[in-house]
């Protein structure tokens, strides 16, 4: 009957194991981890202000939830701290559509390059094959450098600068910067592309919109996540 019983519990102790591999939601999908080079992340009151970016393209469907850069701190004397959005992209350049937000404290970033991790409450909607764009700016007299590697060590997407902060215009970058993205699996359509597109045809309706328009309306849908 012992032996019986230890059957069971390993038999048991099995099937949670099996049963605990898909509650791991987050799953590391697109990353860049090459770090020879640097691009800056810094404050409008900085003397420099500078914000970067870093597109991919995405590999799973779902909410992403964490992205990782890979920094150290410029001068050390932050305050602020680092503020990331995920974008949509136009013609492969960051876009104005912010879908997820977080921020890096200043005091978890030091003079040693590292992955820091940032999380959103509210993760993106990614769906599997669309450009996305992960973007870093930072306020007051803050610096970062945001490490990478010049080249095309990501064939992906690649980096970009704005001489502003928080940007504005887009340059591409010599540094493809280095990130890693994590991906919800579980996570399913946020309802975003839906609503958007209703709201189009119901204004469209009321306000007698041109053709024109209207589908200028329905391509800035179109863009958000499913």
């Amino acid at each position: 009957m012992r032996s019986r019983g230890l059957v069971l519990a390993v038999i048991a102790a099995g099937a949670l194991t099996l049963s605990a591999s898909p509650a791991s939601a987050d799953t590391l999908d697109q990353q860049q981890t090459a770090t020879s080079t640097n691009g800056y992340i810094m404050g409008p009151t900085s003397g420099g202000p500078s914000s970067s970016a870093e597109t991919f393209t995405a590999g799973l469907s779902g909410g992403l939830d964490q992205v990782d850069l890979f920094l150290n701190c410029f001068g050390c004397g932050n305050t602020v701290g680092v503020t990331v959005e995920i974008r949509d992209t136009s013609g492969g350049i960051p876009g104005t559509n912010v879908l997820a937000t977080g921020s890096i404290p200043a005091a978890n970033v030091g003079a040693t390059g590292a992955f820091f991790p940032v999380t959103f409450s509210a993760p993106a909607g990614v769906q599997a094959g669309t450009q996305y764009a992960i973007v870093a700016y930072a306020g007051g007299s803050d610096g970062y450098r945001w490490f990478g590697a010049s080249g095309t060590p990501y064939s992906g997407g690649h980096g970009f600068s704005s001489g502003h902060s928080p940007p504005t215009t887009w340059l591409t970058s010599p540094v493809t910067f280095a990130f890693r993205t994590y991906v919800n699996l579980t996570a399913g359509p946020t309802g975003q592309r839906a609503a958007a597109l209703a709201s189009c045809k119901k204004r469209a309706q009321k306000h007698r919109w041109s053709h024109k328009r209207l589908t200028k309306c329905k391509r800035r849908a179109n863009s958000l996540p499913l």
